[in-house]
């Protein structure tokens, strides 16, 4: 082997050396890096948790909610008016007496089932289209508790396609008669009437309506647009 060909392997071998030595102090940079941070992360959350910890026993001590009169008073009111609009809106699935709604959470349950879960409980027990019933009856029964008793109520309730989960004319009707005789309330549903005005005509027999109708399609080009 030629001096000058030793040279030139002597020279490549440090430039090799001098690159991985780069990558291992790179690296080394790296995991320094990333070991300052997981040391501040780690920091945080223990901060965090003892600010939990803190936070639960603060919460632990507090004493334990004693509802007023007045709070007796909207309570029951809003049970019997959901009792009451979910008899109206045609609810089946179970007697309307035995649903309560719950004090501390105000959702309602039957036979200690929250039926604000949907799953194969709630659908062994009630039926799709009496669980939107009772939708509707809870929506209305806080609008009516709240009118009585000067709550907070905004006065609006919207609703989307009321009429899904084969609801039948009758529960939609029913619906549609509640909301138009209510007080102070501002009613705005929309729906298709599965493209039926005799469903539509049926729906609204006999409800005080202003009718919006939004053409054959609601979304369409601006350059088909009048």
């Amino acid at each position: 082997m030629s001096f000058k060909r030793q040279i030139r392997l002597s020279g490549s071998a440090e430039e090799t050396d001098l690159r991985v030595r780069l990558q291992l102090e790179l690296k080394v940079e790296n995991l320094l890096k990333a070991e300052k941070f997981i040391d501040s992360s780690v920091d945080k959350l223990v901060n965090i948790s003892n600010e939990l910890r803190n936070v639960k026993a603060k919460l632990a001590g507090l004493p334990e909610r004693k509802s007023s009169i007045e709070d007796i008073k909207k309570y029951n009111k809003f049970q019997n008016h959901f009792r009451s609009y979910a008899n109206i809106f045609g609810y089946k699935s179970a007697p309307t007496s035995d649903i309560e709604i719950n004090r501390d959470t105000l959702f309602p349950y039957l036979a200690g089932l929250e039926l604000r879960e949907v799953n194969t409980d709630i659908k062994s027990d009630s039926s799709a289209s009496d669980f939107v019933r009772l939708i509707w009856a809870y929506l209305l029964a806080v609008y009516t508790a709240s009118e009585e008793l000067g709550g907070n109520h905004p006065g609006l309730v919207l609703l989307d396609e009321p009429g899904q989960h084969s609801m039948g004319v009758t529960s939609v009707n029913a619906l549609l008669t509640t909301i138009s005789k209510q007080r102070n309330i501002q009613g705005i549903v929309a729906a298709s009437f599965d493209e039926s005005d005799e469903v539509f005509d049926e729906s609204v027999l006999g409800v005080n309506h202003h009718l919006i109708e939004c053409g054959y399609k609601l979304l369409k080009p601006v350059s088909q647009m009048p």
